[in-house]
């Protein structure tokens, strides 16, 4: 039997970018890679240790991690009601002086999956995925989910200058999306392997450094809980390509 010559280009092609895929994950190592595999807080990343639950001194309710059967993966559930103004977050460890994106050589990505619920009633919309804006939101960035289900990118410059974008893509309560960010000298978002648009564009602008640690799920203060679940939070100090991404936002369920 002859193949005919554009399958086997095809199947040529599909190879090389497979390798090139393998090579760039070989190269690219995540520094914080959090799985929960086995309800597992341990960091599989380059940097060692393990991310800390910090719960609100309210007792509030904590993180559950729990297999999803129908996704396939452990999660990291936050069963946050549509009124709970406080929640958990988690550290992760010795991420003080880490993506402080201040630097214009710096490059930066977040990989994760995310199942938000829908929004909850608190004047501020934004629900907080990964941050390390210190507890007068006067230093360092964000990137939250908005009551609408835009992914927000907040910063601080330098004089308390601030500002943010909202992208014009959402992502829909009860489903999981794969979310990335990549930073160089500028967010990009990308939901679902596609690059989202910006109501506003952004202006390079220097970054206030903070000094907070990289927390999910919530503010330093507990405000502004995520209501939903992570998957696979993978952190790079590097920019993921836009075919690693599309790859990996292949896997939903």
């Amino acid at each position: 039997m002859k193949i005919p010559v554009i399958l086997i280009a095809s199947a040529l092609l599909n190879i090389g970018f497979s390798s090139g895929l393998r090579a760039e994950e070989a190269q690219i190592k995540p520094i914080y890679e959090l799985l929960f595999k086995d309800g597992s807080l341990a960091n599989s990343g380059t940097v060692s240790g393990e991310a800390k639950e910090v719960n609100p001194p309210e007792g509030k309710p904590t993180f559950e991690i729990v297999q999803d059967s129908n996704f396939g993966k452990w999660v990291l559930k936050q069963s946050a009601d549509e009124n709970s103004q406080k929640g958990p977050y988690l550290v992760l460890p010795d991420s003080k002086d880490r993506l402080r994106l201040s630097n214009p050589a710096q490059a930066a990505s977040v990989s994760l999956w995310i199942n938000w619920t829908g929004p909850i009633n608190h004047p501020d919309s934004r629900q907080m995925i990964i941050n390390c804006l210190s507890s007068g939101y006067k230093k360092g960035w964000a990137l939250s989910v908005t009551k609408k289900g835009g992914i927000r990118f907040d910063w601080t410059g330098e004089g308390s200058t601030s500002g943010h974008r909202i992208t014009e893509n959402t992502i829909t309560p009860g489903q999981w999306h794969h979310l990335v960010l990549v930073w160089e000298n500028r967010p990009q978002v990308y939901i679902d392997g596609i690059p989202a648009a910006f109501t506003m564009p952004f202006y390079e602008t220097p970054m206030a450094i903070s000094d907070s640690p990289l927390v999910i799920g919530a503010d330093i203060l507990h405000f502004l809980p995520l209501r939903g679940s992570l998957a696979e939070i993978r952190i790079y100090d590097a920019a993921l390509s836009p075919g690693a991404i599309s790859h990996f936002s292949q896997k939903k369920p």
